[in-house]
């Protein structure tokens, strides 16, 4: 799976596809980047941000309606880490009904939610992380009726001093119980980078690659990603150098190296047994 947030039916038609065989070898999961776009500071309440932030969104209705059809659209991530207040997921439970209507099982709509480590529960209406995952269970993944219910969370553990975040198998164990009791999958995204921050300004290690993915596997996940600043992001502050997979001049580094060999482990040694259904994404 790759993450885009271009035109997916263009990527598809021009990466995605075997030509001798016909089919799609990636699946393409569409990625709104409205609302990391917008400046959040300028707007006086959550609710306010919300409208505007579904406003934004009709533009993108038409696109994703065109893709029902598409062989290799694989589904829709349609927000990063909604922040813990009732009003955002009534509003991302919208796009969920209308998705899983157009789509059903066809392609999965899919939200990232914050690790329990997020600073400022006060501030919203759910008081504790195991509150937030249920709320969205009972607000957002209610509206699928037809499709995969999907539960994801983040989580960058990995400190450069070498410790793990205490809440890393903690968010794991939660998600995981509200999967099982809501009938969804188990997603995580993992940390792949370091960047400008002085706990996470170092990579994690091969040995610290595969600890994260062993506990993922071993809390029951059912796809596993991994997560880290392009070279060329749009903030460059954050990127430090030899610390992404991948370097400015495009040449893989040596987290890319250690990643590869953590996936190909545990895709090639235990993938038949244990993971066969599990999904790889970056």
């Amino acid at each position: 799976k790759v993450l885009i947030d271009t035109n997916p039916s263009e990527y598809l038609r021009k990466y995605g596809y075997d030509e001798e065989k016909y089919q799609a070898l990636l699946d393409a999961i569409l990625y709104d980047s409205l609302w990391s776009d917008m400046d959040i500071g300028k707007y006086d309440s959550c609710k306010e941000i919300v409208e505007i932030y579904v406003e934004k969104h009709k533009e993108l209705e038409t696109e994703m309606a065109s893709l029902a059809d598409l062989d290799g659209f694989g589904g829709f991530f349609a927000w990063d880490e909604p922040f813990p207040k009732t009003d955002i997921l009534e509003r991302i439970a919208e796009y969920a009904a209308w998705f899983d209507g157009v789509y059903g099982d066809n392609a999965t709509f899919m939200v990232n939610l914050f690790p329990s480590y997020y600073s400022d529960w006060s501030s919203g209406d759910y008081k504790s992380y195991a509150d937030y995952i249920e709320a969205y269970c009972d607000i957002v993944l209610s509206q699928i009726t037809n499709g995969t219910k999907y539960l994801m969370m983040d989580t960058y553990p990995v400190n450069a001093n070498g410790t793990f975040d205490q809440t890393f198998m903690y968010d794991m164990a939660v998600l995981k119980h509200y999967a099982l009791e809501y009938g969804a999958e188990a997603n995580t995204i993992l940390q792949a980078c370091g960047w400008d921050n002085e706990t996470h300004d170092k990579a994690p290690n091969e040995a610290q690659y595969r600890l994260m993915y062993y506990t993922a596997l071993a809390f029951g996940m059912d796809s596993v990603g991994w997560w880290g600043y392009s070279p060329e992001s749009e903030n460059p502050t954050v990127i430090l150098p030899n610390q992404t997979p991948v370097d400015i001049n495009n040449n893989t580094t040596a987290a890319y190296e250690a990643i590869k060999a953590v996936n190909t482990e545990v895709c090639g040694c235990i993938g038949d047994t244990c993971v066969n259904s599990l999904d790889l994404s970056i």
